[in-house]
């Protein structure tokens, strides 16, 4: 994803790089996320309680000035295009820059239709649906193969219209699925930058993977990586050893699991 700012230059949310005449300079992830956040918001002031909840992720009642030195900091390299309305937070003057029309030209897989009858998981659908309106980036949705993890994640993010990617069976690695993602969009590179250059491009605002067994090695790395340029959702066996929500669904009580993010 790019942004242009109204003194000409340019934010590569991707790269996490600012550039124009002056050259390049480097912005951090919690530099890219805020921005993202601003950037979602279209010109509205953000209060600091949202942007301390939903990108900083602090908990209800926590007294910080990270987030006034952090956007202190922000302006300091973007300049007047971050407005800071004192008492309230911040807004941020940029525009989408016109995405790639090579990418636009790849026809991207989407949830498949399917006629086979599927009895309705209203606790399970909430729970997700909950987490993914919370504006959680990286979700999964945890149970044994066989029970339904993969409809009801069909059945649930369809209104989202999210690009869908049916994956091996298996653990999935870093390289695994950059492969995957390479040959989603068409590209000759499985190399990261390429792969989500091509994905910040098509500007989907969510993308599901679904079928691993586990990710293992850099695959949550890489997972990670997508997940700062759109949602994440996966269906995995084995449920990922990092912080990211997780809704799970049991083989014997399926409305009942346990729902959390960051």
């Amino acid at each position: 994803m790019h942004l242009n700012l109204p003194d000409g230059r340019r934010i590569d949310l991707t790269r996490h790089v600012l550039s124009g005449p002056d050259g390049e300079a480097s912005l951090t992830q919690l530099e890219c996320d805020a921005i993202r956040f601003l950037a979602a918001a279209a010109g509205e002031v953000v209060p600091r309680r949202s942007l301390e909840r939903d990108v900083w992720g602090f908990r209800a009642g926590t007294r910080s000035e990270a987030v006034p030195v952090a956007m202190r900091r922000l302006r300091a390299k973007i300049g007047d295009a971050l407005f800071t309305v004192r008492g309230v937070g911040w807004r941020l003057d940029a525009e989408a820059a016109a995405p790639d029309p090579s990418a636009s030209a790849v026809r991207l897989p989407r949830l498949p239709q399917s006629m086979s009858p599927w009895m309705p998981r209203p606790t399970l659908q909430s729970g997700l649906e909950a987490l993914h309106a919370s504006g959680r980036r990286r979700i999964a949705v945890v149970g044994p193969r066989g029970i339904g993890c993969s409809r009801l994640v069909q059945e649930t993010l369809r209104p989202h219209d999210p690009v869908y990617i049916v994956l091996g069976e298996g653990p999935l690695d870093g390289s695994a699925l950059l492969e995957a993602l390479a040959q989603t969009f068409g590209l000759t590179s499985s190399d990261r930058d390429p792969v989500l250059q091509a994905l910040a491009a098509c500007g989907a605002p969510l993308l599901v993977l679904d079928g691993a067994q586990q990710l293992e090695g850099d695959g949550l790395d890489v997972v990670q990586a997508v997940a700062r340029v759109c949602g994440v959702v996966c269906t995995l066996e084995v449920a990922p050893a990092d912080p990211a929500g997780t809704l799970r669904q049991e083989s014997k009580i399926p409305e009942e699991g346990a729902c959390r993010g960051t």
